[in-house]
């Protein structure tokens, strides 16, 4: 029997090769020139939301709380699409984090996602997608020290049928559930280690890109 770590792994170095091809989340160029004065490079979506990431990281590394506002603004409600967020919630997730601290769970697809750009080598996003992939690929492969992660609500139909699913077989299957406090440090402490079998930079960002770019196809399977 497998670990979980061994079946994450395992599954983000066969599959992070791919991502050139399995990759796809777009967003608007001309909002991001419009909002951010950025313009990125890339040869495909994959090589585009790669050079966002480190472009809005160097942007938020220069400590000016007013643009880390609009860089956290734009990455939740105009790349990420959560334009439930208003901005007294955005201002708080931003305090929260130049204060070197993380907001509680609730949120946390949103907040995640600030967090991956405040510090891009120790933070990365947790949603929907990410949460299912990383149940899927235990239950997948049986592994003996399953750990479930909670279930986000999901724009996917099909990850929203499967995520349940896949909670409940990853809890029962010498599983447990977990505290909330402690879902974001497990990811990241699961995350990181399977990263670090990948070569090259932004590996904690790659790492969390396959999970989220393979969750549908995990959901078919599952």
């Amino acid at each position: 029997m497998r670990t979980r770590l061994e079946a994450v792994t395992e599954y983000i170095v066969a599959n992070q090769q791919d991502l050139a091809e399995i990759y796809r989340w777009r967003f608007d160029e001309t909002v991001l020139l419009e909002e951010l004065n950025i313009e990125v490079d890339g040869n495909n979506w994959y090589e585009k939301n790669l050079e966002l990431k480190r472009r809005l990281a160097e942007c938020w590394a220069l400590n000016e709380r007013a643009d880390q506002m609009r860089l956290a603004n734009y990455y939740v409600r105009e790349f990420g699409g959560i334009r439930a967020n208003d901005a007294q919630t955005i201002s708080g997730y931003v305090e929260t984090l130049r204060g070197g601290h993380l907001p509680p769970f609730q949120g946390i697809a949103s907040w995640s996602k600030i967090a991956s750009i405040a510090n891009c080598n120790r933070y990365a996003i947790f949603d929907a997608r990410v949460a299912f992939a990383l149940n899927a690929i235990q239950v997948l492969n049986g592994v003996d020290d399953a750990l479930a992660f909670p279930s986000l609500p999901s724009r996917k139909a099909r990850i929203t049928e499967a995520a349940p699913i896949a909670q409940q077989r990853a809890e029962g299957h010498n599983g447990a559930r977990m505290q909330r406090r402690r879902v974001y440090r497990d990811y990241l402490e699961l995350l990181a280690q399977a990263a670090g079998n990948l070569d090259g930079d932004q590996r904690l960002a790659r790492a969390e890109m396959v999970l989220f770019a393979k969750a549908e196809e995990l959901a078919e399977r599952l």
